[in-house]
């Protein structure tokens, strides 16, 4: 789904046949610049923890929906466990291939094939995305707890940081919870 303003989410997430009110996990971090030795070090947090846990909960995960890094372990942590909760990719409409948007140049990031949805947003640039992961994650939680994570990551992640931080402001002022944890 495309989404190009704010207002535009509520009426795009039940289109997609999302549900709000369910609580929800942000993932945000290390993406293209993870290697193999660095992912297979936390492989096991995924399946054996984060994926039984999301699942257990009755929650959704949304992240950055890229076919790298957390985002790629996060889906595959779903598919090899079997689990069926939504992860939601929530992603730069001008920076990923989709089959709408083949990009030739080779430059297209692909997204991640486990996701079970998509949002594509405005903007050219890795970070725009940044603000609409919060946003995504405020509808669908309405005044369910909301928990960010962060694996790694370098100057985007910072700037996911500050997104889930004045996140929890907003949030906190309409009585739900949201967390933000960090993990080395």
């Amino acid at each position: 789904m495309r989404v190009r303003h704010g207002e535009e989410l509520p009426t795009a997430l039940h289109e997609l046949g999302l549900r709000s009110g369910q609580p929800n996990l942000v993932l945000i971090g290390g993406a293209s610049k993870m290697n193999v030795k660095e992912l297979n070090g936390i492989r096991s947090l995924f399946v054996e923890g984060l994926v039984p846990a999301i699942a257990a909960l009755d929650a959704t995960v949304i992240d950055g929906g890229t076919d790298a890094g957390i985002m790629q372990l996060m889906g595959q942590a779903r598919a090899i466990t079997g689990e069926t909760f939504p992860l939601i990719g929530v992603t730069v409409a001008g920076k990923v291939t989709t089959p709408d948007r083949i990009d030739h140049s080779g430059k297209g990031t692909f997204l991640e094939p486990h996701h079970t949805h998509f949002v594509l947003v405005p903007g050219t640039h890795w970070g725009d995305e940044s603000p609409w992961l919060f946003r995504v994650a405020d509808v669908l939680a309405a005044r369910a707890a909301s928990l960010t994570i962060l694996v790694n990551g370098g100057e985007i992640a910072w700037e996911d940081v500050t997104q889930s931080v004045k996140a929890g402001h907003r949030r906190q002022r309409s009585n739900s919870q949201h967390y933000c944890e960090c993990l080395a």
